[in-house]
């Protein structure tokens, strides 16, 4: 009985020191001493100060990649219709709308309206922002429809458009495989094409000599 009382004690020592406990129930004064230490206050405040540092960080990196506004688009306005206006009353009435840019021209387009707009571009009521361009074509003064001359010999073709307002004509005999000798066979332009008088009317005569 002895022997086995004394395996009994061996082993329950063995226990408390497994345990951490002496054998009257209470733990060895090194350990009771690590088991009551507190965290130091200068870890919980470099802990705290790194954490708003990093917050503090992330919201400037926002802040800074951040994209400005988009400008807003530039106001539009209707344009107002000014065709069968002469040219400075169409001018004025668009600048009135806020249009300055206003390029035009004069061409021949068989308007009896001289002088006047006969279409513009884009067409009324069209938005537009108001520097954008607002283009007008008008009748020319000096348009007439080229007569009919092919068939005739060079003296009567000349006659007849100079009578009609052409004076600028050229001319040239060729090879046009035409039976009709010494006679107009083309003509540019064509015969009713309305056309300025101040440009060049050119024939093309058959030579005799092909």
């Amino acid at each position: 009985m002895a022997g086995v009382a004394a395996v009994m004690l061996m082993g329950l020592g063995s226990w408390l020191l497994a345990t951490g406990l002496s054998r009257d129930g209470r733990a060895p004064a090194g350990q009771r001493s690590v088991r009551q230490r507190s965290v130091p206050s200068a870890a919980v405040t470099v802990s705290v100060a790194a954490s708003v540092t990093a917050s503090v960080t992330a919201a400037a990196g926002s802040i800074a990649v951040a994209e400005p506004p988009s400008p807003a688009d530039p106001p539009t306005m209707p344009v107002p219709d000014v065709r069968n206006m002469l040219l400075a009353d169409a001018s004025t009435t668009l600048r009135r709308a806020g249009f300055t840019n206003i390029p035009y021209r004069y061409d021949c387009y068989r308007s009896p309206n001289i002088n006047n707009v006969v279409s513009q571009e884009p067409s009324p009521g069209s938005r537009l922002t108001m520097t954008s361009p607002v283009s007008l074509t008008l009748q020319a003064a000096d348009c007439a429809a080229v007569p009919m001359v092919v068939g005739m010999m060079l003296r009567d073709a000349t006659n007849t458009l100079r009578q009609t307002g052409f004076t600028y004509i050229s001319y040239s005999y060729e090879c046009l495989k035409s039976i009709n000798a010494a006679t107009v066979v083309i003509q540019s332009p064509p015969e009713d094409t309305s056309y300025s008088m101040k440009q060049f009317v050119t024939l093309r005569l058959q030579k005799t000599n092909c």
